[in-house]
């Protein structure tokens, strides 16, 4: 519930280097490995890598929960790294 939240808010892209076509599910089942939920007291943590071709993107935030409902969402990092293309 909370990666697809990440996801539906960040749209994370799925390119790391060379740009190439992929299927949906493919790019929807990359953008699932590349966040890192951690658990924290009220909610979690999150790391969360967004791929365009020639950088990367990376949040570091936290979500705070109240029971299943998401109540707060907040980047605390956000870093940017170029990479081969």
């Amino acid at each position: 519930m909370v990666k697809e939240y990440l996801i539906n808010k960040y749209k994370p892209g799925t390119c790391y280097g060379t740009p190439g076509s992929q299927q949906e599910t493919d790019r929807h089942q990359i953008q699932l490995r590349e966040i890192v939920l951690i658990p924290i007291d009220q909610g979690y943590g999150f790391i969360l890598k967004d791929g365009h071709c020639c950088s990367v993107y990376s949040y570091q935030g936290k979500i705070i929960m109240d029971g299943d409902n998401i109540i707060d969402e907040k980047i605390t990092n956000k870093s940017i790294d170029a990479i081969p293309c």
